[in-house]
């Protein structure tokens, strides 16, 4: 049995000590995902859809492939 030092990353969790306890992160997935998407640039943002939002179709844009998106590994 060896021992590696603190935990830091296994099964694709980052983990890291603070001092108020131990951060459970994917930063790097999440990178991975976005790079693949061609969504690293994106701005973030952060306001919240409201409850109750209504949608609806708008014919003036072009269909999406939804290959690209069943592609997209889930948890």
């Amino acid at each position: 049995m060896l021992d590696l030092g603190l935990l830091s990353f296994y099964l694709g969790i980052e983990f890291l000590c603070i001092p108020k306890g131990i951060f459970l992160g994917q930063r790097s997935y999440v990178k991975q995902m976005l790079e693949e998407f061609g969504m690293l640039h994106c701005n973030p943002t952060i306001m919240l859809m409201l409850n109750n939002t209504k949608f609806s179709i708008d014919m003036k844009f072009k269909k999406i492939d939804a290959t690209l998106y069943k592609t997209i590994r889930l948890l």
